[in-house]
Parts: C-alpha cells; structure tokens; sequence
C-alpha cells in the first residue's frame, strides 16, 4: 500500500495538517502505524485506519509514561501501533494532541480522608464539540453550563443542538 493511499484513508477519521506534519518526522520503526483512538475500554482499545478497526493493547513502557505525567490514551488520540501483541496490536506511542476536553475528578485511592484532584481526559484532537441534549424532564441548564465551560477551556468550538422539542409545552414556545 503506498503511503499517499494510506493517508488518504487515515483522513476519514481526521488525520489533519498538523498530524502529517508530526508523521512526516519519520517513524523510528517501520513496523508502525499511525492510527486513531476510537473507543476506549478497560482491557484494550479500539484503534482506526481509516479502512478498518482494530483491538490492541498500550505497551506497559507507554503506559508507565503517561502515568508518569498523569495523563492516559483517549478517544481521539493519535497513536502508532504495530502488529502483536495479546489483542492483536501493541500501542508503543502517542503522537501530542492538539487539544484535550478535559474533567477533574477526585482520586478516592488514598487511603485516608485526602482526596486528590486529577484530571480525566475526556477525548483528545476535537475540532467542534457537538452538544446535544434533550429539551425534555432530562434538561440541566447548569449541566449545559459545565459542557460549555470544558469545551472553552479546551479552545474547542461548541455547537449546541437541542433536541426534543416537542416534549416542551406550548406555553413555553411562544
């Protein structure tokens, strides 16, 4: 496969200018390849080619170092990947995302009554968040609020598109 063919189908899941110039450094290994983050799971992830999805495992040294800088792989993560491994592909690096929407939460770990605050990646490289939520009993003003304010943060542009609008009473229409 050439590699004009290859980002060409990486670009249906995103791959952007600023990717390709970060692969465009040369990959030290040949045997990788650059994938993106789609769906993250206890036991493994689930990365795209663009063509196809594949299961596959971080290598325990790329583990080690993300956790040393408090950070984990992410939807939407551009990764490089080589065949192997229990699920089938070993995640030996992370390229630096662009941008990350992300939460604090608190680290229940310790054992005593501090709790730490961390932050939990959401999803990495987003380029517009799309907001949706119901107009219905689910609505939370204060919840639109919070999703507006990760996305500002992130410097991430947000759409919002309320849905159910048909649940409002018609009083509250006009």
């Amino acid at each position: 496969m050439s590699e004009t063919l290859e980002l060409e189908a990486l670009a249906r899941v995103g791959l952007g200018p600023r990717v390709r110039r970060q692969l465009a450094c040369g990959i030290a290994d040949p045997s990788a390849r650059p994938m993106r983050v789609t769906q993250v799971q206890r036991e493994h992830l689930l990365l795209h080619d663009g063509r196809r999805a594949y299961r596959a495992q971080a290598a325990p040294a790329l583990v080690d170092d993300l956790d040393a800088q408090q950070e984990s792989l992410a939807v939407g993560d551009w990764v490089l990947a080589q065949p192997g491994g229990a699920s089938g592909w070993r995640i030996t690096c992370r390229l630096p995302p662009a941008n990350q929407i992300t939460r604090r939460t608190q680290d229940s770990r310790a054992g005593d009554d501090r709790r730490r605050a961390q932050r939990q990646v959401l999803v990495s490289n987003v380029d517009t968040a799309l907001l949706v939520m119901g107009l219905d009993a689910d609505f939370n003003l204060r919840r639109l609020e919070r999703y507006l304010a990760l996305t500002r943060l992130a410097g991430v542009s947000a759409l919002l598109l309320l849905s159910k609008a048909d649940t409002v009473a018609a009083a509250l229409r006009d």
